[in-house]
């Protein structure tokens, strides 16, 4: 019998959900350039103290982020879900570093054990000047501070881990595919060059082959970097994040400009009073916030494709990895037990849904029928037929 995922899902326990896909973004920042207040702008809350003094972040504040999501909105309102929850990404606060960071300065070691938790970076660079706020504005000097710190944090564990991976190349596949890679990015690192910057050299199957030797490398993790700009900057930015960013195309890193404080002041409004919010961002000329350009460039660098299960009772989208995932495995995304139990799926269009209805669509003979080798698509609607359920 088919399973309409989303009723049965909440009947299983908390603790029965994956947990392994890894979603987070960590914030990372030298002191006092708006880092909390982008995460507040983020997350939507004032959550972070936003206070302006070096650390005012010490254990990194976490919080999952949803992204907008229009296509399932209007696919809960034609279904007449009483609930729509759109995927999520993790996002953490991680406390300001500085200058010797690698060495242990300010509270460094914990800092950067936090950094390499987490699969995408977001760092925060300060393009405005205010005279509240302490510090010299250079944002160029600034990155490369932050830059430097991760390589130099990165040298000595690169080094151990090489040693580890020649040690067991003999034995262990993905080791011994990893091998080739040792050399070129210990002399990245060696070089002040991050290893991401080899790895974008490299086509996917290879960074999967070089994955045993990166995967705990901070400088090897993709990096946004947020520019962040006056309010009335906040659409093109200004001399300060163009001058960043030239800078940063020589290392193929993105950047965006970002206003936090016009976003967390658009964050309170998007709840209280949206009508507002829309005229405050056509005043800096914004056609929406920024905050979803850097989610979903966020959703881009974690690899992240996600797919849909629609009813009246739920409306929700799923994330899974864009890597040509099969039915079972995206049945995973929501209780592990479903891939062993799966026998089969249903699949709708978005478009159709919104346009016919999910009912509509089975009389108009819009909806496939999928087995065990059907590769998940970005926007499908799923049902999945799991064995034992009615």
């Amino acid at each position: 019998m088919m399973l309409s995922v989303h009723l049965s899902v909440r009947r299983l326990p908390i603790h029965a959900q994956r947990r392994q896909l890894n979603r987070a973004c960590g914030l990372v920042g030298c002191p006092n350039v708006g880092k909390s207040t982008t995460f507040n702008a983020l997350v939507g809350s004032a959550m972070a103290a936003a206070e302006n003094f070096p650390f005012c972040t010490v254990d990194p504040n976490v919080c999952k982020v949803p992204i907008e999501d229009s296509v399932l909105a209007k696919m809960g309102a034609k279904e007449g879900a009483r609930a729509v929850v759109p995927s999520s990404i993790e996002v953490r606060d991680i406390a300001g570093l500085v200058k010797g960071a690698s060495e242990g300065a300010g509270m460094g070691n914990q800092f950067l054990s936090e950094i390499r938790s987490v699969a995408v970076v977001l760092q925060v660079v300060r393009c405005f000047k205010d005279d509240a706020v302490t510090g010299v504005v250079s944002p160029i000097s600034e990155f490369d501070d932050i830059n430097q710190e991760l390589i130099l944090s990165d040298i000595e564990l690169a080094k151990k881990r090489a040693a580890q991976i020649r040690k067991k190349a003999a034995n262990d596949e993905s080791c011994e595919r990893a091998v080739k890679h040792l050399d070129p990015i210990l002399k990245s690192l060696e070089g002040g060059v991050a290893a991401r910057a080899y790895l974008d050299t490299l086509d996917s199957e290879e960074q999967k082959d070089a994955s045993a030797f990166t995967v705990s490398l901070i400088s090897a993790k993709p990096r946004i970097v947020l520019c962040n700009v006056e309010e009335m900057n906040a659409g093109t930015g200004n001399d300060l994040s163009q001058a960043l960013g030239e800078h940063l195309k020589g290392l193929g890193i993105s950047s965006l400009p970002f206003s936090a404080r016009l976003e967390a002041e658009a964050s309170l409004l998007a709840s209280e009073d949206p009508e507002f919010l829309l005229e405050l961002l056509e005043s800096y000329s914004l056609d929406r916030r920024a905050v979803h350009g850097v989610l979903e460039e966020c959703q881009r660098l974690l690899q992240l494709t996600k797919y849909y299960t629609v009813g009246e009772v739920e409306a929700k989208a799923w994330f899974v990895p864009n890597t040509d995932l099969k039915a079972p495995d995206a049945a995973a995304a929501i209780h592990s037990d479903f891939k062993k139990l799966f026998k089969g799926v249903e699949v709708w269009k978005a478009a159709d849904v919104i346009e016919h209805g999910k009912q509509e669509c089975r009389k108009k003979h819009l909806v496939k029928k999928g087995g065990k080798d059907y590769v998940v698509k970005e926007q499908d609607v799923l049902e999945f037929d799991i064995k034992g359920q009615k």
